[in-house]
Order: structure tokens, then sequence, then C-alpha cells
């Protein structure tokens, strides 16, 4: 009977908020080997530090606190950033930041992370001046009969997998109640806090408390339906905008505090003129014509209808009458200051029924209100009500100082404006949220994310703490089991494997050039000691790959038990940097060879039975991504290009790919005719465009500088062979930049190198 295979599961990579790399959720191959590659600047080596973290235990060179500063994006908003490594949707490994914090949460690693870098290379080689440390103490169980670890490994085993069906039921879960959450406020899927939506927060270093919320995930809810209902033209308030009482304080003063004698024309004459002064000015106006003459019915005037006249014309022109006029003039004023404010007390009436009826449809004006207009403008008509009675007493006594709130009313109408001013801000920012009603519903948005998470961490409390037991469970067994393996049992020397190991790769990649004395723990060149030290006899480039060797050679420190070996997982981040071509290829080679037995042996025959460790890959180097790709050493599922976005990367498939080589060519061309502008990566795409044209059509020509020459000697084509390697490897910090032109002439050039040798890549572009 046939047992099915165990199907293998894909690797997955999810980032949030880790270097450049805003958000990243991306599936690899099933192939226990991947390789990434990526230009310049998209996020390599964050993910190859990230990595590096999965293993707490194997921290080196970098404290705890620190970490955050050093992954954690400066666009996030939360200060958070999160990394975790999947096998189909079972985590194998993840870490959570917090900047704010300074805290790091890691989880219990399904494998032993042994990372490649040039963290590690600083680490262990470069700040020891390239002289390697015999001093290994550490050392490896190779077999035991021992009860109490068996019972242990079986407990933790138990554990392990409750921990998952709980984990997985508490996800499933969420899963669910995230899609109706989307569902009920129709939330785009690329929203930021919806993104970051995640059961992980409840299990970070820093306990997850729920937060203090004003409104809850029902209200939230009923907000956002009454939010989808507004009027497509809805009725705007407006501001009530006052515009002066068009009285002048200083004359009502003056008006009430004046003195003025009564005039000497008779009392009766005065009494006839009251009841109707404005026809006896009317008559006034018109005598001088016909002094003789009635002004109105044109007969002649007796002597005593004259010195009636005469009579008239003296009282108008004494003091009392022009007081009198002044007063009636200012008595007309006050009222219509009066009718003034009955007109603004009716707009603002108006305005506070549209500011009620539309703030209703918005959560975050919804508990806003309006300073109460009316009152204020009562308090102003009070005054002139009081300034009016007292005009009026005035026009009755003139001789009298009267007394008025003047300066009450000018103290209330001061007020009254700012009111409006405060008012009208609120009717301003109602009115942007209705024209830009998208930012509402994001606010709307976002603030159901944080109360589903609140509401499930309420509603999921006990199976939330039971996770965080059994976490704490498996950590305390993993302690326990490591301990007893530390101490019981049969042990090999680690130090042993280790030169024995890196011997062997010395031999592989240097030949007799360079051996190892395991007694001395010390590289020897040629069979002699180095009398100037590793680090000023070596190049950059043997040093690259003796550190490459010694990294290898390192993984029996990471392991405590044979059996530990088949949970090595390899993470190597550009393994070839200053290499010449050859040590590519042997490096290549290595990677593609390399096995590991059950007993910890580490080997380079693909015939011997033993498998190839797991292994991720990550690099920028056309080089060695060419090499890796046609000599298999990667298979073609598992290569893949990490393309960064602005607020997500993703990782393109390069299967249907011989090599990056398409893109940079693409980007190059698009710079050449003036589609983009080139950038920081520019130079770095035209030299690899130009490299590959050397190697892959003209390969006799002996090196890249040859190839130059051969351009212009055959092909009369010159290139900016000085600017291109100033800017592909960098130059000194006070260097003179150079300019965007010169960089898309050599873009041209590079094309017009491509139009000679290849010119069908050109098509397909």
């Amino acid at each position: 009977m046939n047992v099915p295979a165990t199907p293998k599961p894909f690797l997955k990579i999810s980032a949030r908020h880790i270097g450049p790399i805003m958000y990243l959720d991306a599936t690899l191959s099933k192939n226990k080997q991947n390789l990434i590659f990526a230009r310049n600047g998209t996020g390599k080596s964050f993910l190859a530090r990230s990595l590096r973290l999965l293993d707490e235990s194997a921290l080196e060179g970098v404290l705890p606190q620190n970490m955050p500063d050093l992954l954690v994006s400066e666009e996030s908003s939360t200060k958070q950033g999160t990394f975790q490594l999947f096998e189909d949707d079972a985590c194998i490994g993840s870490i959570d930041l917090n900047r704010a914090s300074k805290t790091v949460s890691f989880s219990v690693p399904q494998y032993i992370f042994h990372v490649f870098s040039e963290d590690y290379v600083d680490f262990h080689l470069r700040q020891k001046s390239f002289e390697l440390d015999g001093e290994i103490a550490h050392e490896i169980i190779i077999g035991q009969e021992n009860l109490t670890l068996d019972e242990k490994e079986s407990e933790s085993v138990s554990v392990k997998e409750k921990l998952a069906t709980s984990r997985k039921t508490l996800d499933e879960a969420f899963a669910s109640q995230k899609n109706k959450l989307q569902k009920d406020f129709q939330i785009n899927a690329s929203l930021g806090r919806f993104r970051t939506l995640s059961t992980n927060v409840y299990f970070e270093a820093s306990p997850f408390s729920a937060e203090s919320l004003d409104h809850s995930l029902s209200q939230l809810l009923a907000s956002f339906n009454k939010f989808k209902s507004l009027p497509n033209d809805p009725n705007l308030p407006t501001a009530t905008a006052p515009n002066g009482l068009g009285l002048d304080w200083e004359i009502l003063n003056s008006a009430l505090a004046r003195v003025t004698s009564p005039s000497s024309v008779a009392e009766e004459v005065k009494l006839k003129i009251a009841e109707d002064p404005d026809f006896f000015r009317s008559g006034l106006k018109l005598a001088p014509a016909s002094p003789k003459d009635c002004p109105f019915c044109t007969q002649s005037l007796t002597q005593a209808a004259q010195f009636a006249l005469s009579k008239y014309q003296e009282y108008f022109e004494d003091a009392e009458a022009r007081e009198k006029d002044a007063l009636m003039s200012l008595v007309k004023d006050v009222s219509a200051a009066r009718s003034k404010v009955e007109k603004w007390k009716g707009k603002y009436l108006r305005a506070k029924s549209a500011f009620d009826e539309l703030k209703a449809f918005f959560p975050s004006v919804q508990e806003k209100k309006t300073e109460d207009e009316s009152a204020a403008l009562e308090a102003v008509d009070a005054n002139l009500e009081a300034i009016l009675e007292a005009l009026k007493s005035k026009q009755q006594s003139l001789e009298t100082p009267q007394e008025g709130p003047v300066d009450s009313a000018a103290f209330e109408y001061d007020e009254f404006v700012k009111t409006v001013e405060r008012n009208g801000k609120l009717f301003k920012d109602l009115a942007s949220l209705v024209n830009n009603s998208s930012n509402e519903r994001k606010s709307i948005q976002n603030n159901a994310c944080g109360a589903f998470l609140s509401k499930y961490c309420n509603d999921h409390s006990s199976d939330i703490e039971s996770i965080r037991s059994l976490t704490k469970q498996v950590q305390t067994l993993q302690g326990e089991i490591d301990e007893l393996r530390r101490t019981q049992g049969d042990k090999a020397d680690a130090r042993t494997r280790v030169a024995e190991t890196f011997k062997i790769l010395l031999k592989r990649l240097f030949g007799a050039k360079y051996t190892f004395d395991p007694n001395e723990f010390k590289v020897l060149r040629e069979q002699k000691n180095m009398a100037r030290g590793g680090d000023r006899t070596l190049s950059d480039g043997e040093k690259a790959v003796m550190a490459f060797c010694y990294f290898i050679a390192q993984c029996h420190l990471k392991v405590t038990s044979n059996e530990d070996y088949a949970r090595l997982y390899f993470v190597f981040d550009d393994p070839v940097n200053s290499m010449s071509f050859d040590y590519v290829y042997a490096i290549v080679q290595t990677l593609k060879l390399l096995r590991i037995g059950a007993a910890g042996e580490i080997e380079f025959n693909p015939k011997s039975g033993n498998p190839r460790p797991r292994m991720l890959v990550l690099t920028h180097n056309n080089y060695f991504y060419n090499v890796a790709s046609s000599n298999s050493a990667i298979p073609k599922s598992g290569l893949f290009q990490l393309v960064p976005g602005a607020t997500q990367h993703t990782l393109a498939s390069q299967k249907g790919f011989a090599s990056p080589h398409q893109q940079q060519l693409k980007h190059v061309h698009d710079v050449s005719v003036g589609d983009v502008e080139p950038d920081f990566m520019t130079p770095n795409s035209i030299r690899s465009v130009v490299e590959s044209m050397w190697k892959f059509c003209r390969p006799d020509v002996a090196d890249f500088g040859a190839f130059f020459e051969f351009l212009i000697d055959e092909c009369e084509i010159e290139l900016k062979s000085v600017l291109i390697n100033d800017l592909s490897h960098g130059g000194k910090f006070d260097d003179p930049p150079h300019k965007a032109e010169d960089i898309v002439e050599a873009a041209r050039e590079a094309i017009t190198v491509v139009e000679r040798f290849a010119q069908g890549q050109l098509k397909h572009l």
C-alpha cells in the first residue's frame, strides 16, 4: 500500500514597516531552496537582518532595545513593525518591534536560522582583524537514552500541537470576523489600519490592552450607515457674518451726557411745533422763495402770520432744536441696529439647524455644538433697548444728563462677533468634511479597526490568555530540554567539527594556497603563518570567501544535538561581494552541492544520499544570480525578484526569465529616451547591462576594461566608463556630483551597445 507523500509547504514572507518595505505579503516556492534578487535600496538587507533576529538566542553585536530603531520604518505611524516567515499557514518565526517602547517580541522559531550577512562578517571576523576565535567550549549531543528527556520532548510536542490548534482556531475566527468588518464598513483591503489587523498584537512583549474608545463598534457601524445616506447636495450652514451695528459709541455717550439750555421761544410755539416738526421745517424751507405769501396755500400773509413764521424760524435755529434733531437721528440709528440684531438671530437659527442636521452624518463632529449666538444677541439687544429708552428720556429733558449701557453694548457686540468667528470655523470644518467625505469615511473605518481589535480581545480574552500560557509552557519545556541535552548523553566536540568543516571548505575554494591548522586554529598561507595577519594579507575578495567558509563551518555551533542539523535554515545575504568570477562560480557550486548528514557530517557530494539544507539566498549581484540560475543551484521555480512600490512590495517570479537583466535593460532604455528620470540605481543598471553584453556576447574579451577598449577600437562606441564606475561603486563624500544629463547620455551609449550586439532584446521591452 502506497502512502501518499506529505505535501511540501510554500514558503511565505510577511513584513510590515521594515526599512523601506511598508507592506509585503508574498509566497515563494515549495522548494527548500529559494533565491530573491533585489536592486540596491529596495529592502533586501532589512529582510536579512530580520531573518537574523528570528533566533533570539543567537543575537550578536546588537542589544534588543536597539533593534526597533534599526529596523522599523520611519514612515510607520504606530512606530511598530513586524516580520513573519510561514510554511503555508504555519508561522515558523516572527518578530514584533515597537520603536516607541524599545521592545521586541520573538516567537519560538521552528527552525535554527543561520544568517550570513555583513553584520555576521563584521562581528565574527572584521572586528577581530580576520583572526579566528578558537575558544570554543560548545559540545553537541550525539546519542543518548534518557527517559526524562523523552518525556519532556513528548510533552513539548503535545503542548505545541495544542498551541498550534488553539492559535489556528483563534486566527480563523479572527479572519472570519475581519471579513465581516470589511464588508460592514466597505473597507478597501489596502487601508493601512485594516492591513495590520492581526492576532499577533495580542501576543507581543507588551501585553495588549483594549483601547478606551469613544464609540463602540456597533455605534461606529450605525454612524457609518448614517454617513452613507449623506445627500448629494446637502444644505450647508452659513455663518452670520455681522457687518457692524452702524452706531458710534462715543457719539451716543456724548449725546446722553450733554446738557442743552431750553429755547427762549414761547412754550405754546414749542408745543405746536412738537406736534409735527417736519411740517414746520418743510414750510420754512419754502418761505424764502416768497416771504409775503404762505408757502403752502400761496395766499398773502398777514403781519401776525409773518411774526409766527419768524418765531418758528427762531426756534429751529436755537440749540434746543438742533439737539432734538440729533437725538431723533440717534433714535433711528439704534432702532435700525435692533432690526439688524433680529435678522442675525434668524440667520443664526437657520445655520444652527443646518449644522445640527448635517453633523449627524459625520461621527468626528457629532459631539460638537455651536455656541449660542442668540444669547449673545439678546444681550446686545437688551443694551440697545436701554440706550433707546435713555435717548427718549433725553428728548424730553435736554437739560438733564442721562445714563445708558453704551459701553456694555459695545462689549457684548464684540463678544458676539467672536462667537460668530468660532461658529464660522465649525461650519467651515463641516463643509470641508462634506467636500472631502473620503477622509471621514477612512476615519470611521480606521476607528472601526481599533474598536474591532478591542472587542475581539474582550470577547476572546480566555482563549488569548490560554494561548499566552501555552506559549510560555512551550518556552519553559524547550529550556528544560536544552538543559537536559546539554548536561546528559554522549557529546562531540563542536570545535573539532568546526575545524574539520572549515578545512574542507578552504581546500574547495582556495586549493593549496590557504590551509588551516586546527590545533592553533589559524589560517596559513602556503603552509606558513601570515606575518602581517589576515587583515593585511588577504584581499577583499579572499576575505569574503574565507568569511563564507567560516560561516558554514560555524553551523556546528548553532546545534545542541545531532537532531538539530535537520532544523538548520541557512540564509545568505550577498555571499559574493568583491569576488572575481571564478570565486562566484565556486561559491554557487558549493551551495549547490552542500549536503548535511544526520550525524552532522558536512559533505559536497550529491551522491551521498544526504539532503540539501533549507536555504534562502538574497542578492543584488547579477553574476551570482545568472550563475546560480544557469547551474540550477536554485530550482527555477525558486527564483524571485523583490519589486518595490510606494505602499507595497511584491515578489515577482523569475521562473520565465534568464536573469533580472530585462528589468534593468528596460530602466536604462526608459532613461535614455526620457520616459523616466535617472535615479541612484541607474548607473548600476547601466553597468550591469553593458557587462551582460560583454559576458554573454563577447566572453573572449579578457576583462571589462578590455571590453571598453574593444568597443572604442572595433565598434567606435565610447562609453563614459569613469562615470559608470564612480556611480556604480560610490565615491568620496566631497566629490562633486555628476549631472543628470551625463547619466542620461551614458544610458544612451549603453543602449547603443545593446543595439550593436543584441538588438532583439529591445523589441520586448
